[in-house]
């Protein structure tokens, strides 16, 4: 199926979906997600992330392309890496699980980059503070 700009995309309770880039890159939705196909540019893609988990493979996207994903509290940038993103109870989660991602509270404009094995997370008051995560577990 093709998505268009604007495209909302729902999981249920117990589905999942999968979105693929031209470039390969893909967009895994896990149940009880709900996204908003934001933009695709020729060179950026952006996705709001309304509620729910997603995790995102962007290993393979060519030179000078870019995810960008948006969700209550940040936005997380990407460019080549693999990471999971949640939002749940007005807190925005970000886990790099390989390379590094930048994100920045929509709050206070307060920006960081994470590397593998990070994670951080945004609410109504901004960042805090960056932290260790197990990757084999995510």
């Amino acid at each position: 199926m093709v998505l268009y700009v604007g495209d909302h995309v729902k999981t249920g309770e117990k589905s999942s979906a999968i979105i693929s880039f031209m470039d390969m890159s893909t967009f895994v939705m896990k149940p009880e997600t709900e996204i908003i196909i934001s933009s695709a540019y020729e060179n950026e893609n952006v996705i709001k992330l309304l509620v729910g988990d997603s995790w995102a493979n962007v290993k393979r996207m060519f030179k000078d392309r870019a995810l960008d994903i948006e969700m209550c509290q940040g936005v997380s940038g990407i460019k080549g890496t693999t990471f999971v993103v949640e939002d749940s109870n007005g807190v925005s989660r970000l886990k790099v699980i390989e390379g590094q991602v930048e994100f920045g509270s929509k709050v206070t404009g307060e920006n960081k980059v994470l590397k593998t094995g990070e994670t951080i997370y945004a609410d109504k008051k901004g960042l805090e503070k960056v932290a260790q995560f197990d990757v084999e577990r995510k």
